[in-house]
């Protein structure tokens, strides 16, 4: 072998080749053939190269080759795999490597890692085998130089060219597993993970998936450092559903392999909302598996032991899918759990619910299915309402019927009416006067101070949802009184704050917070000073509108002293258009609001100023009176039998009182005649003019209305008696009516 002339080399290598294997291999031996194959190398021939691989003793020289790329010329070039793998085998039977080849393990990493960075053509058996023989090197090397190796792995993991931590991580996947798990490994190891992480390169996804489900295979992701990682994980869970099936698929199965606590705790965290239904199917199938094993429910076992799981107000906030849910609140026990975790666990759900509606997602999906069935499948609106019925359910049922009655969950399912819904849910905001329902009526005061509390944190939320859902029970729970007095609480600071923001829905649950404090008379007298500024609201969008005016009419309704009239002049001007205001909402809203008032007023002993103030409502409630929506109807009944309260028209209160949409033209009349025989001729030509300004209505009932009281007056009055330019003046008001497109004027 060590002669100069090739056919000679070539003919030992060729004879030593088959004698080699059959030697017993002693150090000695190892040194010699290291030497020859060495100098054999060095001569560089060409004609040998083929029985030097064959040999496979090209030792620690054909390393430094390797690294300068002499050995990348012809035939030679693509024999340096099967070079360095049959040299690293031989070195793994001897047990010890030598201090040359670690000299060199650098730029052999380099020529393996290079190998594998060449795609693997499954149909390619060299392609195959080239991949094979790399990760075999490694392994091997691995055992020999374990510290070594899995610094220069990690350090390649550290590039910036894909490629290269491609291959790193797939050379590490493979050696990992057999190395000794000190802390120090566990530490470089997680570290380097996260570099990888946070380069987020998506050529070495797939890669780093698997490479991350071994290190959860060691509990590596119990660490710590592992919540950088799972946080990864559930960022590409949510970031595009689009992604390949595999990833997917090892995504979940990664989650599966978190302990059911901390999958629980990451289901419940808002900001991992758009990961809800992967992160619910993850521990749905934990559930389910723990309950075939016969393991208790999860919320039993917290029950149980408070202190093992993490941060227990963290704990089941976001839910998991149904069938999980039905099955964590399937025993008595989780129902005392429950009520621990109720707060986080309402709002979590609610803010869910709020994030499904707005995707506008129409697809189905299957959320539980027993073994051999066909499947339980909703829309995913109608799956998130069914966990927050459960959630109800669980504690609170009578919300839950309340709910049905009163149609919240067809509110709850609509993203424009969402926050209407989470008012619903407390108070019927369509009823005359807040009347408690829902959260209010069932949960105990108890409860509802945890729930503001939580509440409070979000206040100010940069996710517009949560801001939202949080203000609204915020607004909404001041209906109860213990929570209104809360101490050391600036809840008019708050909701005053919100009126000022631009976005209409803050301005309508600031009004409604402020129209939950009026119910109560300690409040309501401290918020007589904001009358002016909420009136101010009265000329907005509709629902805006209609909230300033309950909540002037809780402020006056549930007002103390004198006092209470002379705001209520105030506020009765700013009233009269709305009774007549083209939004049926509006009209409604503002003319049962002035009955409620007129009501609380007649309790204070109303003198002459005041009634002769109240005359300027009674021709717009009597024109309203004509309209065809019968719940305007009811309202101008109620209001204007008050109204009689008030002023001393005793005979009128029954009338008023059970008048329907069949007789308001007789009672029309009725006001009519009564107005010309018993009240001054002052105050009917008042009226009259009142009546003037109608004619002009848009609304063409409005408009055939005045018509008509001009009419039904003129008829009963004696012309003689009224100056000769107000008869003209009521003449060509009439005569203006001629051209009008509706038939009955």
């Amino acid at each position: 072998m060590e002669s100069t002339e090739p056919a000679k080399i070539e003919s030992a290598l060729q004879a030593f080749t088959d004698v080699f294997q059959e030697l017993p291999l002693t150090e000695k031996l190892l040194l010699v053939v290291l030497n020859s194959t060495i100098l054999v190398i060095q001569e560089d021939l060409e004609p040998v190269s083929r029985m030097a691989e064959c040999s496979g003793w090209e030792g620690n020289c054909c390393f430094e080759k390797l690294g300068s790329g002499k050995m990348e010329r012809g035939r030679f070039g693509g024999m340096k795999r099967q070079c360095i793998c049959q040299l690293v085998n031989a070195l793994a039977l001897s047990g010890c490597g030598g201090i040359n080849l670690e000299s060199q393990l650098e730029n052999i990493i380099g020529v393996l890692i290079q190998q594998l960075s060449a795609k693997v053509n499954p149909s390619d058996p060299h392609s195959v085998e080239n991949c094979s023989l790399a990760l075999t090197a490694f392994y091997i090397l691995a055992k020999l130089y374990q510290d070594q190796m899995v610094s220069l792995i990690l350090s390649a993991m550290e590039s910036t060219e894909p490629a290269k931590i491609e291959s790193a991580l797939q050379a590490f996947t493979d050696v990992f597993q057999e190395l000794p798990l000190t802390e120090k490994l566990l530490l470089v190891v997680l570290n380097s993970t996260i570099l990888v992480i946070q380069e987020d390169l998506e050529p070495v996804l797939k890669v780093l998936m698997h490479f991350i489900e071994i290190l959860e295979q060691h509990n590596y992701l119990a660490l710590p450092q592992g919540n950088t990682i799972i946080s990864y994980i559930i960022k590409i869970m949510e970031s595009d559903p689009s992604n390949e099936e595999d990833i997917q698929i090892m995504c979940s199965r990664i989650l599966q392999m978190v302990s059911l606590p901390k999958l629980i705790t990451l289901v419940c965290e808002p900001n991992n909302t758009l990961a809800f239904v992967p992160l619910c199917k993850a521990a749905t199938q934990m559930a389910l598996k723990a309950r075939s094993l016969g393991q208790v429910p999860y919320l039993s076992s917290f029950h149980f032991n408070p202190t093992q799981f993490i941060s227990p107000q963290r704990l089941l906030t976001h839910l998991v899918a149904v069938c999980a849910l039905c099955e964590m609140l399937s025993r008595s026990l989780c129902l005392e759990a429950i009520q621990e975790l109720y707060p986080r666990l309402l709002l979590a759900v609610l803010c869910h619910l709020y994030w499904v509606i707005e995707q506008n997602a129409s697809q189905k999906m299957v959320v539980y299915r027993k073994d051999g069935g066909a499947g339980k499948t909703f829309d995913p609106t109608s799956c998130a309402l069914e966990v927050v019925k459960l959630v109800f359910t669980a504690a609170y049922d009578g919300v839950v019927v309340y709910a049905d009655e009163h149609k919240c969950w067809d509110l709850l399912s609509c993203p424009k009416f969402y926050y209407i819904g989470i008012m619903e849910l407390t108070s019927n905001s369509w009823l005359p006067l807040p009347h408690p329902s829902g959260i209010v009526k069932n949960c105990e005061p108890v409860m509802l101070h945890r729930i503001l509390n939580l509440a409070k944190n979000l206040l100010n939320s940069v996710d517009n949802r949560q801001k939202i859902l949080a203000r609204t029970v915020y607004a909404q729970l001041l209906w109860h009184r213990s929570v209104a007095q809360t101490p050391g609480q600036d809840f008019v600071r708050n909701l005053v704050k919100w009126t000022k923001e631009p976005n209409l829905i803050m301005k309508e649950i600031g009004l409604r917070g402020i129209s939950n404090l009026a119910l109560h008379p300690r409040q309501s007298q401290s918020l007589k000073s904001l009358v002016p500024f909420l009136c101010d609201f009265v000329k907005s969008e509709a629902r805006v509108t209609v909230q300033a005016v309950k909540a002037l009419r809780n402020i006056i309704y549930h007002g103390q002293g004198e006092e209470v009239k002379v705001v209520f002049c105030s506020i009765s001007k700013h009233l009269r258009p709305l009774i007549n205001d083209e939004r049926d909402q509006v009209r409604i809203t503002a003319i049962s609001a002035l009955g409620h008032m007129l009501h609380r007023v007649n309790q204070f002993k109303p003198g002459y100023a005041i009634q002769k103030h109240l005359y300027s409502v009674l021709v717009p409630l009597l024109l309203s009176f004509q309209d065809n929506n019968t719940e305007v109807v009811k309202a101008c009944g109620a209001a204007l039998t008050e109204w009689t309260n008030v002023i001393g028209w005793s005979s009128f209160t029954q009338m008023f009182q059970h008048t329907t949409l069949s007789d308001h033209i007789q009672v029309l009349e009725e006001t009519c005649k009564y107005l010309v025989s018993t009240c001054k001729r002052q105050l009917v030509g008042e009226l009259l003019f009142q009546t003037f300004s109608f004619l002009k209505s848009s609304q063409s009932f409005l408009r055939t209305a005045a018509v008509h009281f001009i009419g039904l007056i003129a008829e009963k009055i004696n012309l003689h008696y009224i100056h000769e330019d107000d008869v003209q003046l009521l003449r060509n008001a009439l005569e203006s009516m001629k051209n009008d497109p509706v038939e009955s004027n």
